[in-house]
């Protein structure tokens, strides 16, 4: 990496890789941000910069979301089989629901239970959708220990890539110590007989929980995120699975190019 220039109280440092620029900029306050642009990549697509995280980690942790259908779990499952540390969210959600059991039918009734006296989040989330009042009693219940489970997960990683797979980040208390946001995308089409396919609900249904999500985009292009989107794309409901591995594969090179400059800042400390 080398100095490329100074000036208006920012330190620029860059660094070409293959098709990207890696541009690191040190403001005269000390604080550092990194603009990566990324050419011809293949729809995988660095379009936001940040302030990273001043707490040092061995770790690299990565976020994983994407809209409803769009294939998050598929591409969690391609970065576990490449070495990855990998956290369900969902799975933790359904951990934290069984042990608020007690909480959740005081507040909405039995009827929120499955045939087999379990929390059925099928039947709680009919009952606070469209509701914001409902659907904040029921997170400001849940994301607490949620949040734990996840802070707990991610201090006993050490120097490996560190993924949390969640629907909602942006409202997780990890999301500040993010290195990177991995957004996963996919047709309105395609995601529609996915979830046709999958959860067997009617396309009415469906369409209602995709419009529940309009403003699923710009809650994180808001906040203050690298951030990184995937096109998932396919033939109906199947993705182009050759097309995904060799996307992901791009991206662990990336998660690799990033880490070199973390490690690059603390060989270049900021000017005086």
């Amino acid at each position: 990496m080398f100095r490329t220039g100074r000036g208006g109280g920012a330190t620029i440092f860059s660094e070409m890789f293959r098709n990207s620029w890696h541009i690191t900029l040190t403001k005269g306050n000390g604080e550092d941000f990194t603009l990566i642009y990324q050419h011809n990549s293949s729809n995988i697509t660095i379009i936001r910069s940040k302030t990273p995280n001043p707490v040092p980690r061995k770790q690299m942790l990565i976020g994983l979301t994407g809209l409803s259908c769009a294939g998050k779990n598929y591409v969690a499952r391609l970065l576990l089989e490449r070495g990855c540390r990998v956290l369900d969210a969902d799975e933790l959600a359904h951990e934290v629901l069984d042990e608020q059991k007690a909480a959740v039918l005081t507040r909405w009734g039995e009827g929120v239970l499955d045939t087999n006296g379990k929390v059925s989040r099928q039947a709680l989330g009919a009952a606070v959708f469209g509701n914001q009042e409902k659907l904040s009693a029921l997170e400001n219940l849940l994301y607490p220990a949620i949040d734990r489970k996840i802070l707990e997960w991610v201090e006993g990683g050490e120097q490996e890539i560190s993924v949390i797979n969640a629907a909602v980040l942006h409202k997780s208390a990890v999301f500040e110590k993010l290195d990177l946001l991995v957004i996963v995308r996919a047709p309105y089409l395609t995601r529609l007989f996915r979830a046709k396919f999958r959860d067997k609900r009617t396309f009415r249904q469906i369409i209602r929980r995709f419009r529940s999500q309009h403003d699923f985009l710009s809650q994180y292009f808001t906040k203050n995120a690298d951030i990184c989107i995937i096109e998932n794309g396919g033939i109906g409901i199947f993705p182009f699975r050759s097309a995904m591995k060799k996307k992901i594969d791009r991206l662990m090179i990336q998660f690799e190019r990033i880490e070199a400059i973390k490690e690059s800042r603390e060989e270049h400390p900021p000017m005086p």
